[in-house]
């Protein structure tokens, strides 16, 4: 493409300088918005640093045009990739209004994050596509890579923009119109539990690539006998297949892992929240059948199940306490394990696993991986974890409160005291209420219109006991 005039390039850049200008607005704009965190104002103002310093970038690009017009021509529009896409991005912030948030969560989640993770920061917000949902990847890595060959010759500025900018930054996400469902948000924990993932898949032991190698060049020659293939093209076939078998695997360990750190997080709440998702799907999809390759609920939901049994979270039957038909409460919680244990019961999802002899080698390595995970799990964060005694020492008091129809948020001591309860045993003393009496939803055939009252009043009170207690706490510290 040559002899252009330079006067088609001026416009073009002009009308990037404006976009770039307009984001740097709305971003400023946004980041005097009202949060209920600090990191969508930070979020907004890197934007806003990044799109006014390329402005320059983009004019210095602009007078070297008459001497490399192709070449400038195609930076220019790579500029303007990346400027569109950074617009795209103020959709997070203005999502991340606290109108548009379950903003009572937003903190104590933040500080749930950190006894884990004590560097990474997060950025909830809610997305119109039902999911929940977290960006793995930090946020300024992400940017720093995309921006580092537009400010390639000046990449002391570029490192200057994200100064003060938190590093590991991440991007979590839940159904919008489940804003107020303070039960399902337990699946959040399930979200965190992917930056876990990531630690654990980046550190363990690379020798199932060995285990891989081996048995796909063994099944390929067998499969090919009859007719061999030539040998480039073998190379090549046994090449995919290992790719393939690494892919099942990452993204089975991905979503099982992050089950699992879920289940040791929140106990039976996170297998409530995370049945409620599954239940509205074919639990028995292989994942050769869908676009990200998940695991079939049903094995995921059977990871859990056992996860609970081995953590001692199953609901300890022999506590006593007195609130109205106790008994017959502990009854509920046990009868819904034991429904999603009968469920897994079932070995239909391993028989579709078992279909493709690719996948079932991916699983049979997933299955061999779980005792690593478990160590990984135990020996970096098992302190960090509630134990089994102290949430069930706060859980059913704070059912009698919420029986009151009163918030949820601390534990009743001698003298006028009260000791702040942890979000773990909240969530779960809401869903234990839930399931004990909130359970009769047709009488006669008929939908109980008062429950959608006592919905919400259970989520409001679920929110605000999340948010009383994270407040307690930063008191006492202090």
């Amino acid at each position: 493409m040559k002899n252009l005039p330079l006067q088609l390039i001026d416009d073009l850049v002009v009308d990037i300088i404006n976009r770039c200008q307009v984001i740097e607005d709305r971003s400023l704009h946004l980041s005097q918005g009202e949060f209920s965190s600090e990191n969508p104002a930070r979020f907004a103002k890197l934007i806003s640093c990044i799109s006014s310093a390329l402005i320059p970038q983009i004019v210095i690009l602009r007078n070297k045009f008459d001497k490399d017009q192709s070449n400038v021509l195609i930076n220019i529009r790579f500029i303007d990739e990346l400027v569109r896409e950074l617009g795209a991005h103020l959709r997070y912030i203005d999502g991340a209004a606290t109108i548009k948030l379950p903003w009572s969560i937003t903190l104590p989640l933040e500080s749930l994050c950190k006894r884990f993770l004590p560097n990474t920061t997060l950025m909830l917000r809610p997305q119109w596509k039902y999911n929940y949902a977290i960006l793995t990847e930090d946020i300024g890595k992400v940017y720093k890579r995309a921006f580092s060959e537009v400010f390639r010759d000046n990449k002391e500025k570029l490192d200057k923009l994200f100064t003060d900018f938190p590093v590991d930054f991440h991007i979590i996400s839940f159904p919008s119109i489940e804003r107020k469902s303070a039960l399902l948000h337990c699946d959040l924990g399930h979200e965190i539990g992917h930056l876990i993932a990531k630690q654990f898949l980046e550190s363990e032991d690379k020798t199932y690539l060995i285990d891989f190698q081996g048995k796909i060049i063994a099944k390929v020659k067998d499969e090919t006998k009859e007719n061999p293939l030539p040998p480039i093209l073998e190379v090549i076939e046994i090449g995919e297949k290992i790719k393939s078998a690494i892919l099942f695997r990452r993204r089975g360990l991905e979503e099982i892992i992050s089950d699992i750190f879920g289940i040791r997080l929140l106990g039976p709440a996170a297998l409530f929240a995370l049945f409620q998702i599954a239940f509205s799907d074919s639990l028995d999809i292989s994942p050769i059948e869908t676009p990200s390759y998940y695991p079939p609920w049903r094995t995921r939901l059977r990871f859990c199940i056992e996860t609970l049994e081995l953590t001692g979270m199953i609901p300890i039957r022999e506590t006593d306490y007195p609130i109205p038909n106790f008994s017959q409460h502990k009854q509920c919680i046990q009868a819904r394990i034991d429904e999603i244990r009968n469920i897994t019961l079932n070995q239909s999802d391993k028989n579709n696993i078992e279909k493709d002899w690719l996948v079932k080698l991916a699983y049979d390595s997933i299955y061999n991986t779980i005792p690593a995970l478990e160590k990984f799990l135990t020996n970096n964060y098992g302190d960090k974890f509630i134990s089994p005694e102290s949430l069930y020492r706060q859980v059913y008091p704070l059912v009698h409160r919420l029986i009151k129809d009163i918030v949820p948020n601390a534990l009743e001591l001698p003298l006028q005291n009260s000791e702040p309860a942890d979000m773990e045993a909240i969530l779960n003393a809401s869903w234990f209420y839930r399931l004990s009496y909130l359970n009769d939803n047709f009488p006669n055939g008929q939908l109980n219109k008062k429950f959608k009252q006592r919905y919400d009043i259970l989520n409001r009170l679920t929110l605000k006991a999340v948010e009383l207690s994270h407040i307690q706490k930063l008191y006492i510290k202090k």
